[in-house]
């Protein structure tokens, strides 16, 4: 059975028509299971003698293949095109910011500066790989910017594959630029859509709801002092002065000082006991010594007494 290739242009219940490349409708039934309008596919022509091949108008055929050509690119872009489709955000901030839009494979394939006045040519930079997007961008910078910040934001959590590619990249030009401080983290995409409501970096947003919110102090009164109530001698309440409060206070200085000034004597009086001890135990030295010399002198008298008994004796033996 001869086998035709034709666009499908509408479905039966027993049949479907197709257009061919020479601009014929025919009636047939497709050698693949249901397919959809607009599809291309193999057919075989209806086994039913009355069904014949029929060559349309001229008239008709244009304007039927021009609508046949245009539904097969109207079903064409709603597929999605893996290789552009966006798969996660990268957002680098630093002296300026910018948001990369990277798809399964790690290319980049939109570009956005979140500055009103960008700072950095991101020109010419659309289908890079994301490292060496982020080393360009990273290199335009001024190097006296320290800190810079990646926040990354995926469409799917469960798209492992294209989550370890940016990590990768991540790590790559934070070793190629080890001389700044990187802080990375993750966000979600309602945190990415309010901060673009917003005007605002996600960093930006964060650090928006973090800070407290000024409140507003209203200027209150001093509540008035009410002075104690002392009783006089005829037991009436009468108030109080209002100078007792500074009386007090002088009493306390003067106290304070009085103080001082006994302490200050007392620690004169044991310096100049301490001295005396000393003098007294100096001279207790001297006259020790002085005791001492003169038992010496006893010792050295007695000693020549005796040589002059005993001079005496030898005489009187003579």
């Amino acid at each position: 059975m001869r086998t035709y290739k034709g666009i499908v242009c509408e479905k039966k219940n027993e049949y479907m028509v197709f257009l061919t490349k020479e601009g014929e409708f025919l009636r047939g039934i497709p050698n693949i299971p249901n397919p959809e309008v607009g599809e291309e596919a193999e057919f075989h022509l209806v086994a039913v003698p009355t069904l014949r091949r029929k060559r349309m108008k001229p008239f008709f055929v244009g304007p039927a293949l021009v609508a046949a050509v245009l539904l097969v690119f109207l079903v064409a872009s709603l597929i999605p095109q893996t290789s552009s489709a966006l798969a996660a955000y990268v957002q680098l901030e630093g002296e300026t910011a910018l948001e990369l839009g990277v798809n399964q494979k790690g290319n980049v394939v939109s570009l956005r500066s979140l500055d009103e006045t960008p700072s950095v040519n991101i020109d010419e930079w659309e289908g890079l790989p994301l490292a060496i997007v982020l080393d360009k961008a990273v290199s335009q910078m001024n190097p006296k910017v320290e800190k810079l910040e990646i926040t990354m934001v995926y469409e799917n959590e469960e798209q492992a594959d294209t989550k370890k590619i940016v990590e990768e990249a991540v790590r790559t030009v934070q070793n190629e630029h080890a001389d700044r401080s990187w802080h990375v983290s993750e966000s979600t995409e309602e945190e990415r859509t309010k901060a673009n409501k917003n005007n605002q970096t996600i960093k930006q947003l964060r650090k928006t709801e973090q800070a407290p919110e000024p409140t507003i102090k209203k200027e209150q009164k001093p509540a008035p002092v009410q002075p104690p109530v002392y009783e006089n001698k005829s037991g009436e309440q009468a108030p109080a002065k209002e100078n007792q409060q500074p009386k007090v206070e002088k009493q306390e200085i003067k106290q304070e000082k009085q103080q001082e000034k006994l302490q200050k004597k007392t620690e004169k009086a044991e310096k100049k006991l301490e001295k005396k001890n000393n003098n007294n135990q100096g001279n207790n030295n001297h006259n020790n010594q002085g005791n001492q010399n003169n038992n010496n002198n006893q010792g050295n008298q007695n000693n020549g007494n005796q040589g002059n008994k005993n001079k005496e004796g030898n005489n009187h033996n003579k």
